[in-house]
């Protein structure tokens, strides 16, 4: 068995050094996820740049992929996982994840900004974000521009409020948009701009109307 081979985009290798290769990858994986608990994975590049300098990207695939397929680890788009890694919060950071959570739904579209949540909590800028982003992943939260994070459900409601209007309008200018969503222009405008940037709506001078499907 030492001496069989595989191929890769033409190249050869021979099963030894794969399985030193595929080792390598476990190694930095299991690293990563140690040191950034609450990210999903990592990226490729950054899995080919902690490998050896001789190991060519199709190389690292083909590694990746063994190990896939022994379900030793998950590929999900540009991200690479242990299959065994799952997201883990320490009990600070579910007292903060908590503290988050219920501030949020109680803000609904008036979030505080990331600078304003560290005042509040206490807390480095560095973790909240990595303790937002979490909660995004779930769904509990929608980012938008300005590193503002609004609670989803509020976010869901404005878009069929959003709808609705335009609908039975067929227009929605800036004056009424801020109506309907209740806010300052602070709030108002990233969440003007997700919709727009989700295809729900366009901008055509100073009004929106919905995106033709």
């Amino acid at each position: 068995a030492g001496h069989a081979a595989a191929s890769a985009d033409g190249t050869w290798i021979a099963a030894e050094p794969l399985a030193d290769l595929s080792g390598r990858a476990r190694d930095a994986l299991a690293a990563f996820h140690e040191a950034e608990p609450l990210r999903p994975g990592m990226s490729r590049a950054a899995l080919r740049g902690a490998l050896p300098d001789n190991a060519a990207p199709a190389l690292v695939d083909l590694a990746l992929a063994r190990l896939e397929a022994g379900g030793e680890v998950t590929c999900q788009n540009d991200q690479v996982r242990l299959a065994s890694h799952a997201d883990a919060l320490s009990a600070a950071q579910r007292e903060r994840v908590e503290a988050l959570r219920e501030g949020s739904e109680r803000a609904g579209l008036k979030p505080p900004t990331l600078r304003e949540w560290c005042e509040r909590l206490g807390a480095e800028e560095a973790e909240l974000r990595d303790l937002l982003a979490w909660l995004e992943r779930r769904g509990e939260l929608v980012r938008t521009s300005a590193d503002l994070w609004f609670w989803a459900a509020a976010v869901e409601a404005l878009r069929q409020r959003v709808r609705a209007h335009l609908e039975r309008e067929g227009r929605l200018d800036t004056p009424t948009y801020k109506e309907l969503v209740g806010t300052t222009r602070k709030h108002a405008v990233p969440l003007m701009e997700l919709f727009d940037a989700e295809k729900l709506t366009v901008r055509r001078g100073d009004v929106r109307v919905l995106r033709a499907r």
